[in-house]
């Protein structure tokens, strides 16, 4: 049975590649039980074939400074648990508030390893309420990061 949630689903489509405009195969991965319980809000993704990289947007009403966004890593291999998701990455402000200046997101993620060797990802922050020197935009600053996840 399929149901909306507030926090979040992911899903696995399948598609058959000799015939990608015919029948498709679509799964639930994993759904969310909230900020308090877990991962929640899932917003840019990024996969290497046997990890799913998945950025949390804490700009939902679910996080309501409950915790700081995280970056979680799901094995996707078949012996993965319906719902599994380790966080690898979690950042330093819990809440999203533009007057004390702490809204900031990890935004972006890819498979780095082409670069970088097996487990790299690269991921930025943006911090939307800090100003960028040189920029034209008056908050919005941000950093490229690297991240090595053994075994991913």
């Amino acid at each position: 049975m399929w149901r909306a949630t507030p926090y979040g689903s992911i899903y696995r489509l399948e598609l058959d590649p000799t015939s990608p405009t015919g029948p498709a195969r679509l799964g639930l991965l994993a759904r969310s039980s909230g900020a308090a319980s877990g991962w929640s809000s899932p917003d840019n993704i990024a996969h290497n074939g046997k990890t799913l990289m998945v950025q949390e947007d804490p700009a939902n009403a679910t996080f309501a400074g409950q915790r700081a966004p995280r970056i979680y890593s799901f094995s996707t291999g078949t012996t993965a648990r319906r719902g599994a998701g380790e966080a690898v990455v979690t950042l330093e402000h819990p809440t999203c508030d533009d007057v004390t200046g702490t809204c900031w997101e990890s935004c972006g993620i890819i498979d780095a390893s082409a670069w970088f060797g097996p487990g790299f990802w690269l991921f930025d922050v943006q911090a939307h309420t800090l100003v960028s020197p040189g920029a034209s935009l008056p908050k919005e600053s941000g950093q490229l990061l690297l991240l090595r996840l053994r075994g991913s």
